[in-house]
């Protein structure tokens, strides 16, 4: 083979993405098929918000699927009951 076609990529996209996706599966109009960006690449702001953002995340979905369908169902026996209520000792003659 030669050694200058390995050297210098032949499509548009940086020498990075040229090694993950083969010319011949290229195409610009293309999805990707997932997009991850490292932790390290990010900046100091973008860390600092995405952490922000995973922490909410997690009360939202916890509070929001777990705790509040428990306390539903918890209050929908236990209101009922609180209130004096009669009983059948009430009503003897």
């Amino acid at each position: 083979m030669n050694e200058d076609a390995l050297s210098e990529p032949t499509n548009k996209v940086s020498d990075q993405a040229s090694l993950a996706v083969p010319e011949e599966d290229y195409d610009e109009n293309k999805a990707p098929e997932y997009i991850y960006v490292d932790m390290k690449s990010r900046t100091c702001g973008n860390k600092i918000a995405r952490i922000f953002y995973n922490v909410f995340k997690s009360l939202h979905a916890s509070v929001w699927f777990y705790f509040l369908p428990f306390a539903a169902i918890f209050l929908s026996y236990s209101i009922p009951n609180s209130f004096d209520t009669p009983t059948v000792d009430d009503f003897s003659y």
